[in-house]
């Protein structure tokens, strides 16, 4: 998913980085995960936060417009 995020930023899709942080949210609830993975996770979450953010933003600022 990492490479897949990747992409995203450099072809201007920052909502399909949102779609995939909430996806990448809810294996953090699953049970079923496991605990080796949790770490990996958490980093790809942190790795891309600051796009989700810019994502929110765009779109706040759209809502005004």
């Amino acid at each position: 998913m990492d490479l897949e995020l990747s992409f995203a930023p450099k072809n201007g899709v920052f909502e399909w980085i949102k779609i995939r942080d909430n996806d990448l949210k809810s294996y953090l609830e699953d049970p079923l995960l496991p605990r080796y993975l949790v770490d990996k996770v958490k980093d790809v979450l942190r790795k891309y936060e600051a796009c989700v953010k810019y994502y929110d933003y765009l779109k706040n600022i759209s809502k005004n417009y």
